[in-house]
């Protein structure tokens, strides 16, 4: 567990060093070469992406998830259990539903 703890955090920082680098590189090229990188913004495009499904699989591990409510905390013993049952659902219906949704448009 503790490998692909590190494996998502090399990748989340690779990302988010990629994201910085390109646009200097592509000020530096435009500067010298009088030349752009092909697909720049597009690169950047997937590599926000990326961090951000990176960043909140971290923030998952980590239990630092943002929250709408401030119920969970106050709540104790059950009733905390069914909380968090509740809001795990509700999580993994959305993501069935973005699945089925990309899915659809992958297909199309």
């Amino acid at each position: 567990m503790q490998v692909l703890r590190r494996v998502e955090n090399v990748f989340l920082a690779t990302a988010l060093g990629a994201m910085v680098l390109l646009p200097l590189a592509e000020i530096l090229s435009r500067a010298g070469l009088r030349a752009d990188i092909p697909g720049s913004p597009a690169i950047l495009q997937h590599l926000s992406l990326v961090v951000t499904m990176l960043g909140a699989t971290v923030a998952a591990r980590e239990g630092r998830l943002l929250v709408l409510s401030n119920i969970q905390p106050i709540l104790t013993g059950h009733p905390k259990n069914l909380a968090r049952w509740f809001a795990s659902s509700v999580t993994a219906a959305m993501g069935i539903v973005l699945a089925y949704c990309a899915w659809i448009f992958i297909n199309s």
